[in-house]
């Protein structure tokens, strides 16, 4: 278990809300996460604290994940960790397609086109996807990667030529 960094302060009707009437305290900290089951993820973000400031108490998403009742939904709230859904939930293709997040989420989750091929990503589910070339680019897709796509996978993801694809991911690499 990790040692968060800090306490931080509670309004009293925070303090009320989190404590509870008899044990009232000024402020939270990681040990009262980790003695009280009821002290989630969500609660506590349901008590007007930040993401932010739950990361002052505890840095480790895992820790988080392990201890407050973190459910692979909620990630997007922890993107200041940031927490991961590959590393830190094991989560699957399957499971992230469910939550149909956008690029810039991924992204922001620390996600890479790499990892999700490495659980299960195909063409197939790239096309559903929707996302626009840039953005896979922005999840780390490059040239090299689609050098073994046909011309119809191409065309299915991006609308248009493998040609065209090849060019434009060459550009954004050396602009890059």
């Amino acid at each position: 278990m990790k040692a968060g960094l800090s306490s931080i302060t509670l309004t009293p009707y925070q303090s009320v809300k989190i404590h509870g009437w008899m044990k009232p305290s000024g402020v939270l900290n990681w040990k009262h996460v980790l003695k009280n089951p009821k002290l989630t993820w969500d609660f506590l973000r349901s008590q007007e604290l930040t993401a932010e400031s739950l990361k002052q108490i505890q840095p480790d998403p895992e820790e988080w994940i392990k201890h407050a009742n973190v459910k692979i939904y909620m990630l997007p709230d922890m993107v200041c960790f940031p927490a991961h859904p590959i590393r830190h939930m094991n989560a699957d293709i399957g499971e992230i397609w469910q939550m149909q997040w956008s690029s810039n989420i991924l992204q922001d989750m620390g996600v890479t086109f790499h990892e999700l091929q490495d659980i299960g990503l195909t063409c197939e589910i790239m096309a559903k996807w929707c996302f626009s070339l840039n953005r896979w680019f922005c999840l780390g897709l490059r040239w090299i990667d689609i050098q073994t796509w046909s011309q119809a996978e191409c065309a299915k993801i991006f609308k248009i030529s493998k040609q065209a694809v090849e060019m434009e991911l060459l550009k954004m690499e050396r602009s890059s």
